[in-house]
C-alpha cells in the first residue's frame, strides 16, 4: 500500500512539473518542513523561535520562487548577446 502512495505522489509531482515548470514545482518540496512543524504542534511538541524563523524563511523563499519574474530569453542567449 505504501508503494502505491509513494508512486501516486511521484505521479502528482510529475504532473505539477509538467503544468508549472520545474522551478515553480520545486517550491512544493520546501513545504514539507512547514507541514511537519504544524503536525508536531498539533501533537503537543513545543515550537521554538528558531523554528518560527526557519518557517518564515522557507515560506518567504517559496513566495519568491512562485512570484519571481521569469526570463523570456534563455540564459545562454543572453550571455552570447552580452559579448
Amino acid at each position: 500500500m505504501v508503494d502505491g502512495l509513494i508512486g501516486g505522489a511521484f505521479f502528482c509531482y510529475y504532473i505539477i512539473i509538467e503544468k508549472l515548470g520545474s522551478v515553480q514545482a520545486s517550491g512544493a518540496t520546501y513545504i514539507a518542513p512547514v507541514v511537519a512543524v504544524i503536525i508536531g504542534s498539533a501533537v503537543g511538541e513545543e515550537i521554538t523561535y528558531a523554528a518560527i524563523l526557519a518557517l518564515a524563511l522557507i515560506l518567504g523563499g517559496v513566495v519568491l520562487i512562485q512570484t519571481g519574474k521569469r526570463s523570456t530569453t534563455p540564459a545562454s542567449v543572453q550571455h552570447q548577446a552580452e559579448k
